[in-house]
């Protein structure tokens, strides 16, 4: 009865805190000592990466009575500016000193930048990192007590699915919003450049949707298809809140006659045509498992950083049928996700 107290008071901690959490409320054993994990999220729960991100996690210690799974989110991709991204990476690393959980698992660039990278070295928490787009190198990862998952585009992979739908594909243009994500999936596209059999005929980063609308516009004469990775930081001229994400990729897919290729679920969600997409939950889960092993006793010395492997063919029928465009029945054998069917 004593422990059920302290853990509601724990609770409470959280909630006065304004901390958004999944918990997982269980009688601990007698004899056993409870582990804390905080999962820092860079952006909004409504966010479908993040949700299969935190599917993930959860799917991996929903059965672990000795662990506690506290959430933060940071809420970056909404809100851009820089004194809300310091002020909400201070909030998490107040909660940090507050708890003082054993392992904190951060998602996504900016809650490396903002609270990751202030725990390099130190003893206390271990830093399991995931989603991340730069190179570990830029926040001071691996370190003694850093390990995780990097995240880097399906480029390749995407351009030969894309041939195989529309073989006279020789150009591509890319176009995401200017955010940190964008910057290191630019960055990554351009050391692949040589290899992906296209070429790319320009890499554009607006900040407004009328920039974004500009930049469409001029793709229909020069590409013969558009890579889109981000468009969740786009506002109207002069707004702080960032545009509805889905209301900008549908605006792109009625206004080009090219086709739309996207790099996550929600951009084939949202109506591009098709991508080897990320797979959130495997972000989530292998972050997880190593987060178990570390308060098991191993160090991150024993969990090399690694990238993560797995892409999702995912296709939109219902964006294919409009374009006059069909998809062979090996590839929709082989898709394991298709809007629309």
């Amino acid at each position: 009865m004593k422990m059920k107290y302290v853990f509601t008071m724990f609770c409470a901690f959280f909630l006065c805190l304004g901390l958004a959490s999944f918990v997982y409320c269980q009688d601990i054993p007698d004899g056993n000592e409870m582990k804390r994990v905080l999962v820092v999220h860079s952006y909004h729960p409504e966010y479908e990466w993040v949700s299969t991100i935190s599917r993930g996690i959860k799917r991996v210690f929903e059965k672990e009575a000795n662990v506690q799974v506290e959430t933060y989110y940071m809420d970056t991709k909404r809100k851009t500016s820089q004194e809300w991204k310091e002020e909400s990476g201070q909030k998490a690393r107040d909660i940090i000193s507050e708890w003082d959980p054993d392992v904190v698992i951060t998602a996504d660039d900016n809650a490396q930048e903002f609270v990751g990278k202030f725990y390099v070295g130190k003893e206390r928490p271990q830093i399991v990192f995931t989603g991340v787009n730069a190179k570990a190198e830029k926040y001071g990862y691996p370190a003694t007590n850093v390990t995780g998952i990097l995240e880097r585009p399906h480029f390749k992979d995407t351009v030969e699915l894309l041939k195989q739908v529309v073989p006279n594909v020789k150009k591509v243009a890319f176009i995401s919003d200017n955010s940190e994500t964008s910057q290191g999936a630019i960055d990554y596209l351009q050391e692949q450049a040589q290899g992906l059999g296209v070429e790319i005929v320009t890499i554009d980063r607006p900040d407004t949707f009328d920039q974004w609308k500009a930049h469409v516009a001029a793709c229909q004469g020069q590409a013969d298809a558009i890579f889109i990775y981000m468009y969740h930081t786009l506002k109207q001229e002069g707004q702080e809140e960032s545009i509805v994400p889905k209301e900008i990729m549908e605006w792109t897919v009625e206004h080009s006659a090219i086709p739309i290729v996207g790099f996550f679920n929600f951009a084939i969600d949202d109506g591009a045509l098709l991508g080897i997409v990320e797979s959130g939950l495997e972000h989530g889960r292998e972050a997880a498992l190593i987060a178990q092993g570390l308060m098991e006793g191993k160090g991150a010395q024993d969990f090399p950083v690694k990238t993560a492997e797995k892409g999702i063919i995912m296709l939109n029928k219902t964006t294919a049928d409009k374009m006059g465009i069909s998809f062979e029945k090996g590839l929709k054998e082989r898709a394991e996700i298709i809007v629309g069917e």
